[in-house]
């Protein structure tokens, strides 16, 4: 994932922060007397109503639109994040005699459910998603839907097959499915544009709970962002585990590229960069509650480069498990770097 810094929003730009900006078109039109016009990426869709306001801004537009390359760049990001919903391939899940399928209807996506060949229910999805990638069938008589909004952000959708309803959704990134089909590891929703200071929060949801009890206290069913337990960081999650306008020395990013589940799904692990450092994060889950117990290794340099360039990064590409060890495959950013491939730790 990649967040590029973009300038401040505009009070002008109605629009739903999810967004991703990298080709705008204008195109006008007459709705009830009224002229509207659309702004209209190469991934997503926004609109803005109110002309007398957007006319100043035009001039701004128009440069936006000869931007060179970013036709391409839109390109690239739809590649390489495997967003194509102009594409959606079939999707169907068995477990046992019951089944799910996805449905699309006049571009609405809906899951329809069965039972030993007899159909149950259809189920629609939230319209928020636009493309499916993934049904899993979990613990409680769950379906996880894993789904895309954009280009960057996920979300997830949660069915209970024996309700018959969707219970829960929320936005998240990198999710990741634990192989007993009981736990979600996933970073907490931010604006992937619009907002400065934003810093990753890891979290786990436990499909054994209800959706409530995957809410801190204070939030609601109504809250998309707000699901699963926080296992890491704790030094910047305050009471509403605020992920935006942090300081830039309490940021921590991702350096993994995703998430580790171990094979037998008690532990979680991934690599976490702050403050320039590169750490090896483990999550300790034990039955019933994931643990917020964590086991933090800092990986230095000095024992990751084989040279003395200064320029020496590097990035976490997998993570094994063995018993009570964790290893680390490695590699460097610049590919003339000298780094160690791999380190092993015991925990």
């Amino acid at each position: 994932m990649t967040f590029a810094p973009v300038a401040a929003q505009d009070s002008w730009v109605q629009t739903d922060t999810l967004t991703t900006i990298h080709r705008l078109q204008v195109a006008a039109g007459m709705r009830s007397g009224t002229m509207e016009i659309f702004l209209r990426s190469g991934c997503e869709q926004i609109s803005v109503r109110n002309l007398a306001s957007c006319l100043k801004h035009l001039t701004w537009v128009a440069m936006l639109l000869l931007a060179p390359g970013v036709d391409r760049a839109c390109a690239r990001e739809q590649a390489s994040s495997g967003f194509h919903p102009d594409r959606q391939r079939p999707i169907f899940e068995r477990f046992g005699t019951r089944s799910a399928r996805l449905l699309i209807q006049k571009k609405e996506l809906r899951v329809l459910l069965q039972e030993r060949g007899r159909t149950l229910a259809e189920i629609s999805l939230p319209e928020l998603m636009v493309q499916v990638n993934s049904f899993s069938f979990v613990v409680g008589s769950r379906v996880a839907v894993l789904g895309m909004v954009n280009g960057n952000v996920h979300m997830v959708a949660i069915i209970d097959f024996g309700e018959r309803k969707l219970t829960d959704r929320f936005l998240c990134y990198e999710p990741v499915l634990s192989g007993n089909r009981r736990y979600l590891a996933f970073i907490q929703f931010f604006p992937p544009h619009f907002v400065e200071g934003a810093s990753f929060i890891y979290r786990i949801y436990d499909f054994q709970k209800s959706p409530q009890a995957n809410r801190p206290s204070w939030a609601s069913l109504d809250d998309i962002v707000h699901a699963g337990s926080v296992v890491y960081p704790r030094e910047n999650v305050d009471a509403r585990e605020r992920n935006t306008q942090i300081p830039e020395s309490d940021i921590h990013t991702l350096n993994s590229g995703t998430l580790f589940w171990s094979p037998k799904s008690e532990r979680l692990a991934f690599a976490d960069k702050h403050q320039g450092e590169v750490s090896l994060v483990v999550v300790q889950v034990t039955e019933g509650e994931p643990t917020v117990r964590t086991w933090v290794r800092l990986l230095r340099k000095s024992e990751v480069c084989l040279s003395e360039k200064a320029e020496c990064e590097f990035m976490v590409s997998a993570i094994g498990f063995d018993h009570a060890r964790v290893s680390v495959t490695l590699r460097p950013f610049d590919p003339s770097s000298e780094i160690r491939r791999s380190l092993e730790f015991s925990f």
